[in-house]
């Protein structure tokens, strides 16, 4: 079902109906399977609550559907969620609009450590590789030494592995620090961004942006990192490569920036294209099996309408028969063309493996 918008709560809205089309997140909470995984005592969740009142809204979206599998044209105002949610996350009290990325970070992050299985987490230092092991060694260590402390069915299914390669910049230092890390998602700038021709660029993929994501680029003077051969804090190099690519991939597109030009942020509204089927990234992961390439279909899309500080949110949606809805907010518009969803609103995009 649609849900009703309380007052700016569109960015939540559209947040909350790309998860709850993420089938195995849906799965594990309309389920009660979750209920198995509680972790109330764990200082980093929220004691079960939001978890609990995610399940709730997912009973209650899901539920609307009739007995012909059509949707339902009551909408669902989600207010004990909206409470809970403002209740342990200050930042969303209330009633200003916010970032609908910045809302499935902290989601993602409080549903995860709600059902963390790791009721005891021991400390562990990241560690880097050794110049003598493989990446593969290296990879496979940080990714068990993580899984000691984290470990739910959210991570089970967001979470990747992204090599990350720092090199000093000092003349005659060769001090390179390797380390794999976690990811939850993907967060890629846009190409051009910086440039006023943008517009005149030819067009942009969302591989172009992952690609960039990956580029080799010095670190800016408030990123400064200590290299500890120079035992100074230097504007080092640093380059992500894609290890390990997750089940599910969400991919932000940074269309906010920060304009040098006019000393403010600033939004691209250049129309970004990317597949509704077949993301091929086996050219960019680095590890794989052939039977599980890292190839990707599109099923929902978090769109911005509209300028910095306001705007509007809604959410592009591809249902289980195969037609794509769109939701705003209340309104449910069903078999949308297909062509309409890769569009220049296009911020967050949600795949499936």
């Amino acid at each position: 079902s649609g849900l009703g918008n309380m007052g700016n709560t569109c960015f939540m809205n559209s947040t909350l109906q790309c998860l709850a089309h993420t089938e195995p997140i849906r799965r594990y909470f309309l389920s009660g399977e979750y209920k198995n995984d509680l972790n109330r005592d764990n200082p980093l969740g929220t004691g079960g609550e939001l978890a609990t009142q995610f399940a709730i809204l997912m009973g209650e979206m899901w539920g609307s559907l009739n007995y012909t599998n059509q949707y339902s044209s009551a909408a669902v105002y989600p207010r004990s969620f909206k409470n809970s949610l403002g209740k342990h996350a200050e930042q969303f009290c209330g009633y200003d609009q916010h970032d609908s990325q910045e809302l499935a970070t902290y989601l993602l992050d409080a549903l995860h450590e709600d059902t963390n299985k790791i009721t005891i987490k021991p400390y562990i230092e990241k560690p880097e590789q050794r110049i003598e092991e493989s990446d593969a060694s290296a990879a496979d260590t940080a990714w068990e030494l993580h899984l000691k402390r984290e470990d739910s069915r959210v991570l089970e299914n967001f979470m990747g592995q992204v090599k990350s390669r720092l090199e000093c910049c000092e003349e005659g230092c060769n001090r390179v620090s390797t380390t794999f890390d976690p990811f939850m998602y993907l967060s890629v700038p846009i190409p051009g961004e910086s440039e006023r021709t943008l517009e005149a660029d030819p067009d942009i993929t969302v591989l172009d942006c992952i690609e960039k994501y990956c580029h080799k680029e010095q670190l800016e003077e408030s990123e400064m990192w200590y290299c500890s051969s120079c035992r100074n804090h230097v504007r080092a190099w640093k380059q992500f490569h894609l290890f390990r690519a997750p089940p599910i991939l969400i991919v932000h597109l940074k269309r906010f920036y920060f304009s040098a030009s006019t000393h403010r942020r600033d939004k691209i509204t250049k129309k970004i294209d990317f597949p509704l089927k077949g993301l091929d990234l086996t050219e960019l992961v680095a590890d794989y099996s052939i039977d599980n390439k890292p190839i990707y279909d599109c099923y929902a899309v978090s769109n911005h309408f509209g300028g910095l500080g306001g705007g509007h949110y809604t959410a592009y949606i591809l249902s289980d028969d195969g037609t794509w809805c769109n939701y705003d907010d209340s309104h449910v518009t069903t078999n949308v063309d297909p062509t309409d969803v890769v569009s220049a609103s296009a911020y967050v995009l949600y795949y499936r493996r």
